[in-house]
């Protein structure tokens, strides 16, 4: 079911509206069976914007994006949906493949800069929304559980 949704989300630009949906209804479906949660329109941000980021940080090259390097995926990221940044590094980590970001930190100062001052700020100040890490971890079963589990773990916090 994985390789068929990386399929398709690799087709998209290609699919009518029609054809896309009826591919992804089906994948919908089986997922709803196994309770994982995901919203029926994912082609409307932010979930397009988290699903480009978390693929390209999974396969190691940009996916859905007119972006030609992991930085500028995390980069837009940042700037329009900050609470999915640490998934897109994780999954980046998780995936053996956190080299590929540090690699072209070095061409992008500023960048470089937010990506130090992020890194070394305490997780209580950030943002993180975990209703997609079902379905993150849907898309990256490396994870084993341990995102879900993470996401978990803040929620009883905030309790």
């Amino acid at each position: 079911m994985l390789r068929e949704f990386i399929d398709l989300w690799h087709n998209t630009r290609y699919l009518s509206e029609a054809q896309f949906n009826t591919k992804w209804f089906l994948i919908y479906s089986d997922l709803e069976k196994l309770n994982i949660s995901v919203p029926k329109n994912i082609l409307r941000s932010p979930f397009k914007t988290v699903i480009n980021s978390i693929l390209s940080a999974k396969l190691g090259y940009v996916i859905g994006y007119q972006i030609t390097d992991l930085v500028g995926v995390a980069q837009n990221l940042m700037e329009h949906h900050p609470e999915y940044i640490k998934h897109f590094l994780l999954t980046l980590k998780v995936t053996k493949k956190n080299n590929l970001l540090k690699n072209d930190l070095v061409k992008y100062e500023r960048w470089s800069r937010r990506y130090s001052e992020y890194i070394r700020q305490p997780d209580s100040l950030k943002i993180y929304k975990h209703d997609l890490n079902d379905f993150i971890e849907f898309l990256v079963p490396e994870f084993e559980g341990r995102l879900r589990e993470w996401g978990m773990n803040i929620i009883e916090v905030k309790k």
